[in-house]
Order: C-alpha cells, then structure tokens, then sequence
C-alpha cells in the first residue's frame, strides 16, 4: 500500500509532464503519422515496463500469489488511487493531473495483461509437469542387471549427476518418497549422510523431481559450501539463495537485505542499512521475517546445503551449524544437509532425522564386474591366460560361510565388492579396468588388473603408497630367510618402518583402510607385517607376486608394457 500511495501520486502529478514531454517528442519522430505515434508509444509504454520490473527485480512468474500481493498489484492499486485524488488547482496554482478515466483504463489494461501473463506461466508449468512426469517415468528405471552391453558402456561414460528418475539404478527413485514425506511435516529437518561419490547431488535432483511429480508446496534452495574460506562467506552465500529462491516464486522486496542484515546483527556489527531496520532483532528475528511471506503464498522452503565437508582449511563449520539449528525456528523453512558420516557433528541435535542413501549390493556389484570382466576377456579369445579367473559371484555367495570357518580372514573379491559399492567408484573401477585392458591383455592377470584399479579409484592414497613404495615392499615381502644377523636385523627395521609410513596414510582416514589392507596382501604376499589381518593370497604368475614381481607391478601401475620388456 505504501508503493501504490507513492506511485498514485506520481502518476496523478508527475505523469502528465512527462506524457505531454514525451508525446511532442513522440509527434517530432513520428512525423505526425498516426501509425508511427502508435508503435513508438506501444514500445515506450513497454519499456517503461520493463524498467519498473527490472529496477524491483519483479518476473512474471511472482503474479501467481493474490494473496501476498506483488508489484503489479502495486501498480494496478497506484493508478485506481491517482483516479480519486482531488485537482490542488484551488488551492496553488493549477497543476496539471492525469483523468480519473485514463488512469481507470490505465489499471484495467495492466490488470488483464498481468492475468493473461500469470495464466500464460500456469499453463507452461502445468504441461512441462505433464510431460516430465507421464506414467513411463518409474517404468523406464531399471537395474544394472537389466542394461545391456550399449547401455552399460554409456552408463560407465557419465560422470555427471543423474537428473531423471529413468536413470536412476540404485533404488534413489523409490527413496525420494521417504524423504518427502518426512518434508512434509512442519518443521522437518534431515542429515542425508553419504561419501564421497556416493550421489548425494543426484538424489536432491530425483528428490526435486519428486516433489514436482507430487505437486508439493515446497520449494528447494540447493547452495554448496565448496571453496569457502570464512564461514561468513557461507552463511551470506545459505541466505542469498534463500532470497533468490523466494524472489523467483513471489516478490520480496522487504527481504532482500537479510543476508546483509543477518550477518551485521549475528556478528553484533550495525553498517549503515542497519539504520532502516530493527536494532533490537536478533538472528532469529532476523529469519522469521520470511514466515509471513511463506505462509502467505501456502509454500514451504528447503534449503539444500551441500558440501560442506569440502570447505577451506580456515572454514568454521560450527558457525553455519548454528545458521541451520536457527532454521528451525522459523515456519515453513527447513533443510536437508549432505554430508559425509565421517565429519564431526552433533546430528542428533541438529537435525531431527538422519537417512543414510542407499547403495549398490554386494551381489550387484559382484555380478557387474564379472560381467565387465568376461566381456574383457571375449574380446581378446587368442590370449592365454596363465593364472585361473576367480569366480566374483561364486566368492560373494560364500563368503558368510568362509567367515564362519575362518573368523577374520577375508578374500580379494570381497575386498573389491566393499570398495566398490559406491556409484562413482562403480562406474570408474570397471572404466579404468576396460581401458587398460586393451593395452595390458595377456600380459597380466585380469584379476590383479581388477584389484589395482579398485586401489586406483577408491583408495588413491593407498596406490601412491603402493607406488612410491614399491622396491621396499617387495624386498620386504621377501620371505627367503638367512642366517645373517645384519639381514634380519636390516629385515626387521625395513618391515617396522614401513608399517609406520602406511600408518601415517591409513590415520588420515580418507578410504575404508580394512578391504585395502587385503588387496594390499593379496597383491604383494608376505606384507601381512603392515596389519593384523589373516590373509590366505593365492600367488599370481602374471602378478606382483610372481617370479618377475616388479615388472608386473609396473605393468599394472603404468597401464603400460614397456618395449625393452
């Protein structure tokens, strides 16, 4: 109502001057041609238009809400008030004002424009859902046995995130409802807990496909914490795309400062915009100022903030904590908060749900690598292969027995199938493994191929070990005995100070250093003296562990046979 009272009376008093200035103007251009009056003047109005939207950041799409009332109602308002106010011609000298029935025209016509526009973007949004979210979107999921040999090689090629639920292969399509529900509440907020690659930014687009689907009054704000520096930078960068997020839905102008003004009053530090708002409010007050615009509309906000364990070194990630636990003071705002389970947090306390994504299993990823495997194999049928082709299906189906008979002890495909239960690793163990294969067929076993790239991928910290390490480790690893003190005792330092140094890699914690400690074994025999694992390793002539150990490891390492070999 104020903007409409301010604007009534620049259109009553100030409009006819520029409408007599603009019309002699347009009168000299035009050459008094009436065709030409009217195009000028249709591209004037018009740019007028497009000045007031562009200066009050104001879309189209925000006319959709009667009930919080956007610019063109302030408009609309402005020119029915110009066409009531009194001529001041009796009391000072005559001012000249706009016709109460030319402003009355003026509000009929931007009324019906603004109509036709919002029904316009209701009937685009309506046939995008239709045609995003027919009865074929759940039926073209499928599995990853399901795909065939083309489908599986594009899926391998794809780095990016998935966006559609007919891609989806890991059961994501069918979480997103637990997750929706859940947002359904008032005042849910959740922890989606997942590594590193294991889809976290695919299942928030599935979930906002979801949501779409199901029409849900919700709208979803995705802000990622990656390269920050200073949490402040963060918060103001949580809070900016709140704003924007609501800004796209519905006008908010009154809201526009509040990351500037959050940040001011969080940090107890008033600059100068300070002075137009409460000095008394405090953070909380600060976002509660968006209830009454959410309520209005009937909508809900979730804010999606991402990568956060990725932050700078400097980052405080306790302070954007607390941004979020304030969250949930406010009506119809929550978040979901991606995170691996490996950062220190409080989760119980900060948020009232934790959902752990969902992962590929054991038998899904055992029978999708064999596959790779013995297509690899098909492709080259003129190589002999030297050491026997273990069965990855066969051992994942055994291997509950195996740990009753033998408490502890574990085989290499196991190792394999746990470090490869994450999607990205899944896609890029078995794409390494083909590329390599074409260069290394025959000259080394698949298999110790297959375990090196699972390191390569899953594990990279552990191959650079394995790399840097490797003349030691295979000296180490020897397990000829001598009757000369200064060899043992040279044996026993060497075995004691490489222990240290993958301690020192293992501490850092940054794979599952149980499953790589037994491809470590299995790969180079008589390193058990690195962990208290029990490891059975079957020798690999074609391998690090056959007669000709370090030209193998360097194949395998170097995805390369080297001419003087």
């Amino acid at each position: 109502m104020f903007l409409a009272f301010i604007g009534s009376i620049l259109v009553l008093y100030v409009s006819p001057v520029i409408a007599k200035w603009s019309a002699t103007k347009l009168e000299n251009a035009a050459q008094n041609d009436l065709i030409s009056l009217c195009v000028f003047s249709a591209l004037l109005c018009i740019l007028c238009l497009s000045f007031i939207h562009t200066f009050a950041r104001f879309r189209l799409r925000q006319a959709r809400w009667l009930t919080y009332p956007p610019l063109p109602l302030a408009v609309i308002i402005s020119f029915l008030l110009a066409a009531i106010w009194p001529s001041v011609g009796r009391w000072v000298a005559a001012v000249p004002y706009i016709e109460p029935s030319t402003s009355i025209m003026i509000a009929i016509g931007y009324g019906v424009f603004w109509l036709l526009s919002a029904s316009a973007m209701a009937v685009r949004d309506a046939l995008i859902r239709h045609l995003e979210f027919g009865n074929v979107v759940l039926a073209d999921a499928g599995t990853l046995d399901s795909l065939t040999d083309e489908q599986l090689a594009a899926w391998f090629a794809r780095e990016q995130p998935i966006r559609f639920p007919a891609e989806d292969l890991f059961g994501f399509w069918d979480f997103t409802d637990t997750v929706l529900q859940k947002l359904w509440r008032e005042g849910n907020t959740i922890a989606l807990q997942g590594g590193f690659g294991t889809g976290k930014t695919s299942f928030v687009h599935l979930l906002q496909h979801r949501a779409t689907q199901r029409r849900a009054p919700v709208y979803f704000a995705r802000v990622s914490c990656w390269g920050f520096e200073e949490a402040v930078a963060a918060q103001k960068s949580v809070l900016s795309t709140l704003v924007k997020t609501t800004n796209e839905n519905v006008e908010c102008l009154s809201i526009r400062q509040l990351p500037n003004e959050y940040v001011s009053v969080a940090s107890k530090k008033l600059e100068w915009l300070s002075l137009f708002a409460s000095v008394d409010e405090n953070p909380v007050e600060q976002l509660q100022r968006l209830s009454p615009i959410l309520t209005a509309i009937g909508r809900r906000i979730v804010v999606v903030v991402e990568d956060v364990d990725r932050a700078g070194q400097k980052f405080d990630i306790s302070t954007v904590f607390a941004l979020l636990a304030q969250f949930r003071e406010v009506r119809n705002l929550a978040f979901i908060l991606t995170i691996s389970p490996h950062q220190a947090a409080d989760f119980g306390r900060l948020c009232e749900f934790t959902e752990f994504l969902p992962v590929p299993t054991p038998s899904a990823v055992a029978m999708l690598c064999q596959r790779i495997r013995d297509q690899l194999i098909k492709a080259f049928p003129d190589d002999i292969l030297v050491d026997q082709v273990k069965d990855l299906a066969g051992a994942e189906r055994i291997e509950a027995l195996a740990a009753v008979m033998m408490p502890g002890v574990k085989g290499w495909p196991s190792a394999v199938v746990q470090l490869l239960r994450v999607p990205r690793f899944l896609k890029r163990a078995p794409r390494t493994l083909s590329e390599a294969w074409q260069t290394l067929h025959g000259e080394v076993s698949i298999d110790a191929l297959l375990m090196t790239c699972a390191l390569r991928e899953a594990a990279p910290p552990a191959f650079s070990f394995l790399q840097a390490e490797l003349d030691d480790l295979l000296t180490a690893a020897n397990q000829t005995s001598t009757t000369d003190r200064s060899d043992n005792e040279y044996m026993t330092n060497l075995r004691r100070d490489l222990k240290k140094r993958w301690q020192a890699v293992a501490d850092r914690q940054e794979f599952d250093v149980r499953p790589v400690e037994v491809l470590i074994q299995h790969l180079f025999p008589g390193t058990s003296f690195l962990s208290e694992l029990r490891v059975f390793p079957t020798v690999l002539k074609q391998g690090p562990s056959g007669d000709r150990a370090k030209t193998y490891a360097l194949r395998l390492f170097t995805e390369r046979v080297e001419v003087t070999e």
